[in-house]
């Protein structure tokens, strides 16, 4: 959080501003390890608090939307 400067008191209005839970998949849940602070590695902005899975998986597409479009499209048209 020091990296971010962000407080404990704001990193709580943050997660609250979010419903509580991971700002992408709503969980409530800390999976992974622990909460991540998402950030724009350009900006260096704070985005939002990621659980560990979503963290990871904006990392692995290397924070590129199109590609988490196609990733989408993808196990859309796949069969069941």
């Amino acid at each position: 959080m020091r990296l971010y400067r962000m407080t404990d008191a704001g990193f709580a209005s943050m997660l609250a501003e979010q419903g509580g839970g991971c700002a992408v998949d709503k969980t409530h849940k800390m999976r992974g390890s622990n909460w991540h602070i998402d950030h724009d590695h350009r900006t260096g902005a704070v985005r939002g608090i990621l659980c560990g899975n979503c963290n990871k998986a904006l990392g692995y597409a290397h924070d590129h939307p199109a590609t988490l479009r196609a990733l989408a499209d993808y196990l859309e048209r796949a069969p069941a």
